[in-house]
This record gives structure tokens, sequence and C-alpha cells, in this order.
């Protein structure tokens, strides 16, 4: 009867976390502009047979092929498309069918570490890893950051059933398989990169196997991965000119962000001014420091794996933020930070168990190299909670079994955890607004099937498919020298959608409101001879549709 019940028991936990992903998909989290940015290209894919973004017009050849966005996203989203049409569920599934890989993989990794078939509290650290609200954010938005969790799950997966493999010709076809998932962790995202270096360090790690078993692991991981980004390697020789073109404009880009004269301030406001003070409108002479060491704050890089502490000092600056996602994120700043402790202190003295390794190392990994290169975007440490949380637990499970530990105080933590994560989960999910949808849905209504729509940045309703959505994220930047009336002149657009903030008092995306056609748009009473079909305030956002004339 236990046997059987640890069979369902799995399946259930599955459904009931496959049905949480779903739930309300196409609400929350609201539409984001980098969900398209990642989406269009598998539309583009499938009309065009280019994997290019007509977000992109114009803009060194981005809209027939793309090479700043890693393929792998585009041409996976395909499937769904095909199947749902290029809607907003769709887009987002691809994130859900990863969630659930990565938890069926760490169940299965879990399971190897451990060496013995789950128990009851196994699944339940399962659920409290798996219901971070990190976790199930990434595994509900339309970007790739959950893929990179879910084929680093799956090279752990390889490279642990390598370890323990007793012939050669097994030991080359597990390494193998890690490099392939490795190189698919790549082709996902650029971070996959981190695992990919992490997959090298765990294969040349000082564990049983000798230097020239070792040696041949990171041969045949090698190949594994050559064989994943081998196409992406094929598609920028096939045109290794404007691949070029792209990555030099790329860095033009960050330079006119970041010119060199104004580098150490602008490194000097975000570290301090982002991450540690919570503080996102810092004009330029702003003294960040200062204003550090009057809060007794330490004046260190806040960066993803430390993104936790920025929200104590929040609290300490706001106690009324002091909330259900803040509390949980706080509990789960004390589980990243004495996680990471404990592993690099172990890759230092190099005391880890063989298996033990496989979790210790790429939770090193992770931490150090997330945290040089700071990000708003909290998905990106979705592997490295996965990995610290995984590592906590197994960590504690192997003290229990030769220390007096009673269950009940391993229980006890984890429970809270799942209570954490629920409150924070429900807050969130009750707290968000009306979603960016019913902005698709006026645009349905006020503009004609098939005419083609500009709009500044990279366009969130370009999920409609219904029009050619044309972008001009950074051709109306000054950089470009261009203006939104010269790129609508230049792709034919029938309408300009621009939108700003429902009060008013921020400007219009990406745009100059100085120029001619902004202002008119800006300055329009909704006469007919303005041009204007649509002027709405649609979920808290000011929404122009305007007809070029």
């Amino acid at each position: 009867m236990r046997v059987m019940g640890m069979r369902v028991l799995p399946v259930a936990l599955l459904v009931a976390y496959a049905a949480l992903l779903l739930f309300d998909l196409e609400r929350f989290p609201a539409i984001n502009p980098d969900e398209p940015g990642y989406a269009e290209p598998a539309w583009t894919l499938i009309t065009r047979g280019e994997f290019g973004a007509p977000m992109y017009a114009g803009m060194f050849g981005m809209e027939h092929r793309l090479y700043i966005i890693c393929p792998g996203r585009g041409v996976v989203t395909t499937l769904p498309y095909l199947l749902f049409g290029p809607t907003l569920f769709a887009a987002r599934l691809v994130s859900v069918a990863m969630a659930v890989l990565l938890a069926v993989l760490s169940a299965i990794f879990l399971r190897r570490v451990l060496d013995r078939h789950l128990k009851w509290v196994d699944w339940l650290a399962l659920v409290a890893v798996m219901t971070c609200p990190v976790v199930v954010g990434a595994g509900r938005f339309a970007r790739p950051e959950i893929d990179v969790a879910a084929w680093t799950m799956a090279m752990l997966v390889c490279l642990e059933a390598h370890s323990r493999a007793g012939t050669r010709l097994r030991r080359r076809g597990w390494a193998t398989a890690g490099g392939l998932c490795a190189g698919l962790a790549v082709v996902m995202h650029q971070y996959g990169l981190v695992s990919l270096g992490a997959g090298f360090v765990i294969m040349v790690a000082p564990r049983y196997a000798t230097l020239r078993t070792r040696l041949g692991g990171v041969a045949w991981l090698a190949t594994g991965i050559a064989l994943a980004v081998s196409p992406w390697a094929a598609f920028i020789l096939s045109d290794l000119t404007e691949f070029r073109l792209q990555l030099e404009a790329q860095a033009a880009f960050q330079a006119w962000r970041y010119p060199a004269t104004a580098l150490a301030n602008a490194v000097i406001n975000e570290i301090p001014g982002r991450y540690l003070l919570d503080r996102q409108d810092y004009p330029a002479n702003w003294e960040p420091w200062s204003e550090a060491t009057r809060l007794l704050v330490p004046t260190v890089s806040m960066s993803e794996p430390w993104w936790h502490l920025r929200l104590a000092v929040r609290v300490v600056r706001r106690p009324m933020e002091l909330g259900p996602l803040v509390l949980d994120r706080l509990w789960w700043m004390g589980i990243v930070l004495v996680v990471v402790g404990i592993s690099a202190t172990s890759m230092v003295k190099s005391r880890f168990a063989n298996r033990l390794a496989i979790l210790s190392i790429p939770t090193s990994v992770w931490a150090f190299s997330i945290a040089l290169v700071p990000n708003k975007w909290i998905g990106y440490a979705v592997t490295l909670i996965v990995m610290s949380g995984l590592s906590g637990y197994v960590l504690v499970s192997r003290q229990a079994s030769v220390l007096p530990i009673r269950r009940g105080w391993i229980e006890l933590p984890l429970i809270v955890t799942i209570l954490l994560n629920g409150s924070a989960l429900i807050a969130v999910w009750t707290e968000t607004p009306p979603s960016r949808k019913l902005v698709v849905e006026a645009l349905h209504a006020a503009i004609p099937p098939g005419a083609r729509v500009l709009g500044p940045g990279r366009e969130w309703y370009a999920f409609v498919g219904r029009n050619p959505a044309i972008g001009v994220d950074g051709r109306s930047l000054p950089q470009y020298g261009t203006t939104l009336t010269q790129s609508a002149k230049e792709f034919g657009a029938e309408y300009v959608v621009l939108i700003r903030d429902g009060s008013g008092a921020a400007p219009f995306y990406w745009v100059d409101e100085r120029e001619p056609l902004v202002a008119r748009v800006a300055d329009s009473t909704g006469r007919p001879d303005d041009g204007v079909v649509l002027r709405s305030n649609v979920a808290g956002e000011e929404v122009v549709v305007t007809e070029v004339r």
C-alpha cells in the first residue's frame, strides 16, 4: 500500500503543479515588453520561413535574421503557435512545460543523490523548492530563464549517471548527453554559459575518477555541447557579415547608454542605488554612498544572488511594505546565503562527497557568476534558487542520518517554506492589475486586421497576430538619428500606436514627444481630422492609435 501511495503521490503532485502554473495564465503576470522579443521570432518563422522579428524592422536586417536573441525559445515556441495561434497563452505554455520538466528532473536527481526511494519528507522538500515564487514566476513568463534551469538539471542528471557508469561506453554516452543538455541551455539563453561552465568544473573536479577518466569526460562533454550549438553556429556562419553588424550595433547601443566618460558614475549609481537601496529614480548627481553610510547599510554589490537583501533594506526604510512577498523572499534569503556559504566552503576545502559535489559546484558557480552581472530581472536567479534549495535539503538530510535529529525538525522548516510561498503567491495574484490583454482587445476593435502597425519599443501586443507589428526599438533614439515619423514613412505603416501612463505624466515609450507626429497624437482631441481612431485609458495606461496620413 505504501509503494502504491508513493506511485500515486508524485503523479498527484505533478498534476497539481501543472494546474498551478496554468491557472489564469493570460492575466498573471501582466504582459511584459520582454516577452514578445523571445516569442515573435516563432511566428515569423512560421509565416515567412525566416528567424527574424519585425519589431526590429530596419535595424540591420533583424526583421529577417535575428542574432541578438538566442534562438532556442523562438524555435520551440513554433509548436504551441501552430496549435493555438500567436497568443500570450501559447507563448507562456512553453515556460509551463519547462517548469513541469524541471520538477520531474529535480525529483529524479534528488532520488539519485540520496541513493534511495523518495520519502514523504523528500517530496515535501521538492514542493517547497518548486513553489518558490521565483520559480513559479519564471514558469509562467515567456522568457527562457526557466529553460536554462530545466536543461541545467538535465545536465546534472546525466553527469551524476556518468559518475556511476561502470563501462567506458556508458561514461562516454552520459558525458555526451550532459554536454548536449548544457549546449541546449546556452541555445536558450546566454546565461546557459554559466551552467556550461559548471559542467566542466564538475567533470574536472578531483573526485574518485582518475585524471585520464576526467579528461576523457571533458572531451565527450565538449562533443555534446558542439552537437547542441552547431545548428546555431551554422546559422551565424551563413551570413557572418550581418551577424557582425548586429553585434556591433549592440555594442554601440551599450556604449551610447554608458559612455566611457560616464561609466564610473553609472556603475556607482547602479550598484548601491538599484540593488542596495532599492531606488529606481535616482538622479545622475545622486550620492548613493553617502546615503548608504547614513543608513548604516553595508555598501556591497547587491546582485541577483543577494536580491533578497535589498528587500531587507526596504523593510528597514519602509516598514509598511512588509507583506507576504517580502517575508517569503527574506526567508529564501537565509536559505540562499547559508547554502551558498557552505557550498563555497566545501569547494575550497574539497571535503564534499562525490554526489554532493554535483550540487555544490553549480550552486557556487551560479552564485559567483550572477554576482558579477547585476540585473533587475530576478528570474535569472531561478537556477540558483533550485540548486540552493535542493543542496540545502541534501545537506540537512545527510546530517540527519548520522546525528540524532528528529524528523520533525526537518519537516517544520519545509512546511513553513511552503506556507510562506503560498501566501506570497496569493498576495501577488490578488494584487495583480488587469493585464495588457485588455489593451490588445481595444486595439483589435480599433485597427483593421492585416493593417501595418508601427509602435515604439518591443511590442507586447504583437501577440495578437492579426497585424504586422513593426517595432522601432532603438530606432527612435538619438543614437540612430531618426524619428518615429521617419520610421512610419520608411516602413509604410498605416497606424501608429503610442502608449503612456494613464495619468498622462509619463512620456510615450521610447519616443520624443516634440517630434511632429508624436505631438499631433499627444495633443489631438480625437476629432476625425486628427486621424485618431482610439484614445482610451485601459488597464491604467493611455492608449492612442492614430492613422498615418
